[in-house]
């Protein structure tokens, strides 16, 4: 008689609010408006670094958490570097485009 296989461990429950996503999705979305490639490409490897350092978690409420707090330290960051740098669009002495020395 052939040995009974025993059955795999039940998987962890999927935990996720569908209220608690569309709210994180429509932050990002009203938040990130007026962003360049550049600005959305730092947001994006913020979001992918903290989804991968939480792949395992089964409670993806808390991943949407920890995306929320990755993605408001990015946005941080770079409201922090255009406080300290001239926007894009303006030269150097304050008119568009134009270079003053």
């Amino acid at each position: 008689m052939p040995p009974i296989a025993e059955a795999p461990p039940p998987k962890p429950r999927l935990l996720l609010s569908p209220d608690q996503l569309a709210a994180f999705l429509a932050e990002c979305v009203d938040k990130t408006s007026g962003c360049s490639v550049e600005q959305l490409e730092q947001i994006n490897a913020a979001l992918m670094s903290c989804v991968w350092r939480m792949r395992a978690d089964w409670n993806r409420d808390r991943v949407i958490g920890a995306a929320g707090l990755a993605f408001n330290s990015a946005m941080a960051d770079m409201e922090a570097v255009q406080r300290i740098l001239p926007a894009s669009g303006e030269g150097i002495g304050g008119e568009p485009g134009r270079v003053t020395r």
